[in-house]
């Protein structure tokens, strides 16, 4: 049997020899790829949604299989799910997300303290409201952001009510079977004596807050333009000295 002789003075057959080696160089790439893949770590990842501020409890996460090489450091590993558990989140996640280290609060009994101090604002107070059956107290819940409103009862029977605090965060809240509640949230220090001023002098109320929408409807607001037919400050006094001037002229 005869052996078949490759002539390399051929650019064909150079062309042939070249793509062989390609070939063979990309098929252990795309090995190499397709084991990476493979290698896959156990992570703890949610189940539900878990809002902020709220206790991890055993059935809102769970150990899953994930390719290795999507895993970013500081994601909690199988190892470490009872040290997930128990723990308070510090913002809201998502079903099937990976469980981080700055996705929770490093205490196991969360408290108001923990809870402020993971806004990272040292503006920031934590304050007690009491919200009536009246008020959407029983369909609030931690992680929100509110409108604070006080109503304040002057002499007279004058009533006057008015903003004490906006766009504030909702750290906890105690809810009872009457409606009521008596809510923990984060304020401007500046902002704490009218808030305790309108639960001693007077009623609060809170409002849920939609801060994208309130910020898209302001960006809407129509610039009001000047009355071109109207004459500025500035012309009418221009005006007056041109007519007083006129006036010692005669």
């Amino acid at each position: 049997m005869k052996r078949m002789k490759l002539n390399f003075n051929n650019k064909s057959t150079w062309f042939m020899v070249l793509s062989l080696v390609c070939a063979a160089i990309l098929a252990i790439q795309v090995t190499k790829t397709v084991n990476k893949a493979k290698n896959e770590i156990e992570v703890v990842q949610t189940t539900v949604n878990i809002p902020p501020y709220t206790v991890i409890k055993p059935d809102m996460v769970k150990v899953v299989k994930v390719p290795a090489a999507s895993v970013i450091e500081g994601t909690f590993l199988k190892q470490d799910l009872s040290s997930v558990v128990g723990k308070y989140t510090g913002i809201g996640l998502l079903p099937s997300t990976n469980v981080q280290k700055g996705h929770i609060i490093p205490y196991q009994d969360a408290t108001i303290t923990a809870l402020l101090y993971s806004l990272k604002n040292q503006s920031l107070v934590a304050a007690s409201v009491p919200l009536t059956a009246n008020d959407v107290g029983s369909q609030i819940h931690p992680g929100d952001v509110i409108h604070l409103n006080g109503v304040f009862n002057m002499q007279a029977n004058q009533v006057i009510s008015k903003y004490v605090a906006e766009y504030v965060s909702v750290l906890g809240i105690d809810k009872k079977e009457d409606g009521t509640a008596r809510m923990y949230v984060a304020v401007k220090k500046e902002n704490f004596p009218e808030i305790a001023r309108s639960i001693d002098t007077g009623r609060i109320r809170a409002a849920v807050a939609q801060k994208g929408y309130e910020a898209e409807e302001k960006a809407k607001a129509p610039v009001v333009q000047p009355d071109a037919a109207a004459p500025t400050t500035e012309k009418k006094a221009e005006d007056q000295t041109t007519k007083q001037e006129g006036g010692k002229k005669e």
